[in-house]
């Protein structure tokens, strides 16, 4: 039976070198809607910038990422591994960029950060004390948390994505200003990672965007 429910976006920020946990927590993030959606009335929707942003012209690559993904989260996860990302015009990193933007809307930001295994030839030396710099900037500001394996990633996202604060305070903060509700179809939410093109249906897009007033 079809359901009302707040569409809440999360955004997914991080370098190019930890694929691998872009498309887990995206997994993740469904796996939270089979769970929790029906109950609490919210479902949560990932936000990348390679499955929301679309080619344009006029400004710079990250100025429209920035305006079109970015701006529209109402929270992010920031995952990092080896590498800062590429530098733009007003900050060290894309990813940085994006995390500071959200931050300072007042939003909730989660950092991720791995200690995996890494073969050392196959590291930037530059980009990886570029990173180094940044953690030391940012652990004064707030707690991070640290993961040894993909499997130790998706456990401690899981549980700690249960009893966070930051996403409570971003289920208060969607209620608090009282967007109108948008029906969502339960059938629809059948995991679009399992499907080959790996996109959602027609359908399920179009509810979830009349949902979104940013």
């Amino acid at each position: 039976m079809p359901f009302d429910a707040r569409v809440l976006q999360v955004l997914i920020a991080s370098p190019g070198d930890v694929g691998d946990e872009r498309q887990l927590l995206s997994e993740m993030i469904y796996e939270w809607n089979y769970v929790n959606a029906r109950e609490r009335r919210v479902v949560l929707l990932p936000l990348r910038w390679e499955t929301h942003a679309s080619p344009e012209l006029g400004s710079s690559p990250q100025a429209i990422i920035n305006r079109q993904v970015v701006d529209s989260c109402d929270m992010a996860v920031g995952i990092f591994w080896t590498r800062l990302g590429t530098p733009t015009d007003v900050a060290e990193s894309g990813t940085a960029e994006e995390i500071a933007r959200v931050g300072e809307a007042g939003k909730p930001v989660m950092l991720y950060f791995s200690r995996a295994k890494v073969d050392l030839d196959t590291v930037d030396l530059t980009e990886y004390a570029r990173l180094k710099e940044f953690k030391q900037k940012t652990y004064p500001q707030g707690l991070v948390e640290h993961y040894e394996s993909l499997v130790d990633f998706r456990e401690k996202f899981t549980r700690q994505s249960k009893c966070s604060t930051l996403l409570r305070a971003t289920l208060k903060r969607s209620h608090q200003e009282k967007q109108p509700l948008a029906p969502v179809c339960r059938s629809n939410w059948q995991n679009p990672l399992q499907r080959p093109d790996a996109s959602m249906g027609r359908k399920a897009r179009r509810n979830l965007r009349a949902s979104d007033s940013t």
